[in-house]
């Protein structure tokens, strides 16, 4: 796998309060129903100290010395893990592909799933000349398990407004996030199935549009965010899968 220092897409949300009222008559309609899930992971904050939002290579070394937290609390329910922000803009968390947990990064902006592989090479934005793998601050690498399927005829390719770029292989694997299960291309997007990059071609959908179309869940995935504090530095809040936490 060829791969660039990679930008981290960051998480942005966009909330839009409205109102409007009639004076001569107000229409009663029933509030819409909320969906409760037990399928809810828990996310960690990370503090980053300056006031801009540093570049994704930062991100990614700051991510290193906060993973181990990661795990403390999963434990407690069996299908809830932590996830991680970095300043507030980058959120990860614990995924099971085959049978060993990696950490990837939650994007509403894509709809590929990736991870840096074993035989990673990175290579400098510009030059694209050979750079030492830490360069590009990947902490684990992914190693085929014998549920990966490579699909030969087809390669993965994905690049980005800053010309940070990654290709490598294009597969199938068994993915497990706030246990539930789905079939993957191996970042961990949610958004809608048109983003990912061989849509034309293969036909495939996101893991979140993957669990929807199984009617494993309702459509729905909700966050609940919580402000870090000085006594609650890594509270970051919920990510719910199929309703609200």
């Amino acid at each position: 796998m060829l791969l660039s220092p990679s930008n981290i897409p960051s998480i942005a949300f966009l909330i839009i309060l409205s109102c409007s009222i009639n004076v001569f008559g107000l229409e009663r309609r029933a509030p819409s129903r909320n969906v409760l899930t037990s399928n809810v992971l828990k996310l960690t904050s990370a503090p980053w100290h300056f006031p801009i939002s540093p570049n994704s290579l930062s991100k990614r070394f700051s991510h290193s010395q906060f993973i181990d937290t990661i795990a403390h609390d999963e434990a407690e329910v069996n299908n809830q893990q932590d996830l991680l922000t970095l300043g507030g803009r980058v959120y990860m968390t614990n995924v099971t592909l085959g049978n060993q947990s990696y950490t990837l990064v939650i994007d509403t902006g894509s709809s590929d799933t990736w991870i840096a592989g074993s035989n990673l090479q990175c290579l400098r934005r510009i030059t694209q000349f050979p750079a030492p793998n830490s360069r590009c601050g990947f902490r684990q690498l992914y190693h085929e398990s014998l549920t990966f399927e490579r699909i030969e005829s087809h390669d993965f390719t994905v690049s980005y407004t800053d010309e940070e770029f990654l290709s490598g292989d294009l597969g199938t694997e068994e993915v497990e996030v706030a246990g539930l299960k789905a079939r993957s291309s191996g970042l961990m997007g949610l958004a809608y199935p048109s983003l990912v990059s061989n849509v034309r071609d293969l036909n495939y959908t996101s893991i979140i549009f993957s669990l929807f179309e199984d009617k494993t869940i309702p459509p729905i995935f909700s966050l609940a965010l919580t402000r870090s504090t000085n006594s609650k530095q890594y509270d970051g809040g919920l990510l719910a899968l199929g309703g609200i936490p």
